[in-house]
């Protein structure tokens, strides 16, 4: 694994994320929101995470939870926290971004 591929997995990893290589050479990060949201997303490079950042959309990200919830997906917190979880990924995303 390359040097800087460590050293952007031990950021991740020190920011609540994990970080998992698949077997097609994406990377898998995730980690639970402050609502309890099992977050996920693929990369085909960890260098590719500054680009994800920032174009993260909060409002297409509360749109879709909406509209689970309209249809009935369990789980899914008030449209209050809903919101509020959604900054804290885009928040989240850039300040490791930044770190990176």
């Amino acid at each position: 694994m390359k040097r800087q591929n460590r050293t952007i997995i031990k950021i991740l990893k020190d920011n609540g994320f994990c970080v998992n290589q698949e077997d097609n050479g994406q990377w898998f990060i995730s980690q639970y929101t402050p609502a309890g949201e099992d977050w996920g997303f693929y990369l085909e490079d960890l260098h590719d995470l500054s680009e994800y950042a920032e174009n993260f959309d909060v409002d297409e990200e509360f749109e879709m939870w909406v509209e689970a919830k309209q249809n009935g997906v369990r789980g899914v917190p008030s449209y209050s926290d809903l919101f509020e979880d959604q900054q804290w990924k885009q928040k989240t995303l850039r300040e490791v971004a930044e770190l990176i």
